[in-house]
């Protein structure tokens, strides 16, 4: 998956180039016989205007790993834009490459002007030119009627040595060449070499492309919103493609997509027809000395490699489900019942062992049969990770991009590979020089959002078609979740963490032995924390320093906590009481200027603190010596603080040291819901089921709604949410939900866009609704807390929420 990267990158640069005449047969003759990548442009100036015009190279212009290449490439800026030829990318060592132009002429082809200096030293016999442009030197002779530059001197004298010894790429290439249909675009990639481009950019590889053949050719065509390739693979004599193993073998009308979590980053599946013919071929090519009979051998069957993360997952789905399942599982270990689904710990299975070099080395210690897919795993929470993808229905067969895409290649095949790009970039990022690192991350892929291949074999020859294109919005899912385990129950719903260095959105979560864990939103561990209690309420953020450095704070039952982003406590906290905690931390900031205060309520009390833990001077809470059943809320109105403290009899209104601001004409006896800014009023609910406002000069009003006991309300400034029985109210709209155990709606701004998440204890399900209350597409979905969204970027959401007993799940919305 890489190499196809990788060669769209370098496509990219080409946007520099242009010509109008044909490619002489003698060019390629010429070329650097350690080329990588060769362009064979038939018409640069079409080229160009079509790489201007894609709307995924385009928008990836700015992106570093373009910028880079294409400065490489700042020589074809200064040619007469009606050239063609040959542009070579080929290997001096290890390291370093040169950049290699071949022209078919030997006319003047530099625009005129350009050149900042020139001399001139002869080599074998051959003039060979030095020319400066824009500081920078190129290599520049005339060989058998071509003009050939390049930026090594060294490459340069070579294809001199090789051109008089008749030295070029070999029958591969020609072949190759043969085959092309030569396009506006067409690529040469040398399999034996592309490795060391790709280490330029990559610290380490999953991928071995010398097994795949010894030269490709891409015959490319492109268009605004889409990128489409045909071609083949040339296997070099002696030398063979891996995928040779499945001569004979093709799988038609696949229904694998139906497997492939969304949350993947690339996979690959095909077919095995035949144990008995894929063995006698995996000894004619080298691969085995033995011949091999194994019981799996009995079940024809179409595979699937699955990368989720840094781990695979294999599918296997047999033509005679029932049989296989007899014959390999019922003397199998149920481990558990997931989401409905039985899961099986396998004793020493070995029935992959056999198919090298198509299948990685996995343990498979785990399978589970979900509707004829076998799907193995190494550990237990890889299935259950996926059953959580496929129950929301986050499966690639219900994207428009896969459907649209799969629709314009061939519905048989020998191989199939695809990438989900917004997994793969992050995958990509990972293995990722440090340079590079952040310029995958941020790789645009939001309209490219899936690209497939498909390699076919044919009388010796690997024919391949790659597609990757745009598609319009209206997939039937746009929803993709990871599941993180832990090995304990947790007791809180998860909370963001926004790592102030790395800008990474951290989880903060407590199990059940009061252990709170900051894990990554991919699950990896970074630090766990013993607390002396559960966490009362929410995990609030700040920047207790006003230096964006954020921590986190909340309270347990005895003490309040400040940490940093490694855990480790802030200043003088925690803080320790000896009374009870009740309600969750208030942190109040009044004039948004870091003087925090730290509002602790111990049943009929109310503490503040400042952020050196210190009782604040001038506070005193003496409204009420009733319970207070809701945490104090500091609210601003018309530029003026007030304090809202709901309790068993009555609501007060304070000012900032504890004293009654607001006078209200009557009493109130809330509901247990909380009081909320709406319509720059004060607003709740009671007892009776009515609505209550509160002006800011006291005037109390019931507003008869009918709302049943024990109903839910939430609001901010515009909006207000009622759930009342199963009928949810969003301002004056209603719909009807199914009966069920339901939590407190919330309501969730994003600028302009609303949306209002409700969550059913008994069901565990999570409904998402906007504020016209039309349920999102894709939900509900599981959950089975309240929930976080984040806005990551605009149009996409990243949503967080406890799972089963022992799991968050992070959900990622497009809309």
């Amino acid at each position: 998956m890489k190499k196809i990267l990788i060669l769209f990158l370098v496509l990219i640069v080409a946007s520099c180039q242009d010509s109008s005449q044909s490619t002489s047969s003698d060019s390629y003759h010429l070329l650097p016989l350690k080329s990588i990548l060769v362009f064979d442009i038939q018409s640069l100036e079409d080229l160009n205007e079509n790489l201007n015009q894609n709307e995924f190279l385009a928008s990836n212009m700015e992106s570093k790993l373009i910028v880079d290449l294409k400065d490489k490439f700042d020589l074809l800026q200064s040619v007469d834009p009606k050239l063609s030829g040959l542009l070579s990318i080929s290997a001096i060592g290890t390291k370093d490459f040169a950049f290699t132009f071949i022209v078919n002429t030997t006319s003047e082809f530099f625009k005129a002007g350009v050149i900042e200096q020139k001399s001139s030293e002869t080599y074998d016999g051959i003039a060979i030119q030095k020319v400066q442009i824009d500081q920078k030197d190129f290599y520049l002779s005339e060989l058998s009627g071509h003009q050939v530059i390049s930026t090594s001197k060294l490459t340069l004298e070579n294809i001199i040595r090789n051109s008089k010894n008749n030295l070029d790429l070999g029958s591969a290439f020609f072949k190759a060449k043969k085959a092309s249909r030569s396009r506006d675009l067409s690529i040469y990639v040398s399999l034996d070499h592309v490795d060391l481009l790709a280490k330029s950019h990559f610290q380490s590889l999953d991928f071995d492309y010398e097994n795949y053949g010894k030269w490709m050719v891409l015959d490319t065509d492109l268009e605004t919103q889409k990128i489409w390739s045909s071609g083949v693979v040339i296997s070099q004599e002696n030398k063979h493609s891996k995928f040779e193993t499945l001569e004979g073998n093709t799988t038609e009308n696949s229904n694998f997509a139906e497997i492939v979590p969304l949350n993947a980053s690339y996979f690959v599946n095909f077919s095995v027809k035949s144990f008995k013919n894929l063995q006698q071929k995996r000894r004619q090519l080298g691969y085995t000395d033995d011949i091999i009979k194994h019981r799996i051998g009995q079940y024809p069957a179409e595979f699937g490699i699955i990368k989720i993360d840094n781990y695979y997952l294999i599918d296997f789905k047999p033509d005679d489900v029932l049989g296989f399942e007899e014959e390999f599982l019922q003397t199998e270990t149920q481990v558990e019942e997931f989401r409905g689904e039985n899961i099986y710990q396998l004793d020493n299975f070995d029935g992959f062992q056999h198919f090298s070099p198509l299948l990685p080395k996995l343990k498979t210690n785990y399978v589970v049969n979900h509707q004829g897919h076998f799907v193995f795993a190494e550990k237990l929470d890889q299935l259950e990770s996926l059953l959580v993808n496929l129950k929301n229905n986050s499966i690639l067969s219900k994207t428009s991009y896969y459907k649209e895409t799969a629709d314009d290649l061939r519905s048989s095949y020998s191989v199939q590979i695809g990438f989900l790009n917004e997994n793969l970039k992050s995958h990509l990022s990972g293995k990722s020089t440090d340079a590079y690192q952040k310029s995958w991350k941020t790789l645009k892929t939001e309209s490219f959002k899936f690209g497939l291949a498909q390699l076919t074999n044919d009388k010796g020859f690997t024919h391949v078609n790659f597609s990757f294109g745009s598609t319009e919005n209206g997939s039937s899912s746009n929803l993709k979740v990871n599941r993180i385990k832990f090995e304990k129950d947790l007791i809180t719903s998860p909370s963001y963490f926004i790592n102030w260095r790395t800008r990474q959105r951290d989880i903060a979560v407590q199990d059940e032995d009061y252990q709170l864990h900051l894990v990554s939103s991919k699950g990896q561990k970074i630090w766990t924390k013993q607390l002396d209690s559960k966490i009362v309420g929410d995990i609030q953020w700040l920047d207790i320093y006003k230096n964006t450095r954020i921590q986190m704070a909340f309270v347990t039952q005895n003490k309040l906590y400040i940490l940093d982003k490694n855990g480790k406590d802030v200043g003088h906290f925690p803080l320790s009481f000896n009374d009870i905690i009740t309600q969750g931390l208030q942190i109040y900031d009044y004039a948004n200027n870091g003087k925090y205060r730290f509002v602790v309520t111990q049943n009929n009390n109310m503490l503040m603190y400042d952020k050196e833990g210190k009782n604040v001077k001038g506070f005193k809470y003496h409204a009420s010596d009733d319970k207070i059943i809701n945490p104090p809320k500091h609210i601003r109105i018309s530029n003026k603080d007030y304090i809202l403290v709901q309790t068993e009899s009555d609501v007060y209104i304070l000012n900032r040291v504890g004293d009654i601001r607001v006078k209200k004409d009557r009493l109130i006896e809330s509901s247990q819901n909380e009081f909320f800014r709406y319509d720059d009023q004060f607003a709740g609910t009671n007892t009776e089921g009515q609505l209550v406002t509160v002006s800011e000069e006291g005037k109390v009003n019931f507003n008869d709604e009918d709302w049943y006991d024990g109903h839910h309300f939430a609001a901010n400034n515009r909006n207000y949410v009622v759930l009342s029985e199963n009928t949810l109210h969003i301002n004056d709209k209603k719909l009807k939900l199914d009966y069920g155990l339901y939590l407190t709606p919330q309501l969730h701004q994003f600028n302009e866009q609303l949306f209002i998440s409700v969550v059913d204890e008994q069901s565990q399900n999570i409904y998402l609704f906007n504020e016209d209350a039309e349920l999102i597409n894709a939900f509900p979905v599981f959950g089975s807390s309240e929930i976080q969204i984040l806005e990551i970027e605009p149009g996409r959401y990243e949503i967080l929420t406890k799972g089963d007993n022992n799991s968050v799940l992070v959900y990622q919305l497009s809309l």
